[in-house]
């Protein structure tokens, strides 16, 4: 029984790790994306355009994200190189 509630709370526990830290534009691209394959003709093309707008945002969020910490990464180095 014990053994039981334990496995249910890291479960739980692994779960809200995952949905807090996923990008939210990528979670709603996913979610427009799974509509999209349940509907068909124009319904679906527009879901599949709104999912696509969010994950390009998604990506630009994260190229950023990568371009400032290599920025940083590139200062650190050149004030080490400098001393």
């Amino acid at each position: 029984m014990r053994r039981k509630s334990s496995i249910r709370w890291v479960a739980l526990l692994a779960t809200f790790c995952l949905v807090a830290g996923s990008c939210s534009p990528c979670y709603k691209a996913t979610r427009l994306r799974r509509k999209a394959g349940r509907t068909s003709g124009r319904e679906r093309h527009m879901l599949e355009g709104k999912a696509a707008s969010l994950e390009a945002a998604c990506l630009k969020k994260r190229d950023a994200k990568y371009e400032s910490k290599m920025q940083k990464e590139f200062e650190e180095m050149e004030d080490k190189a400098r001393n």
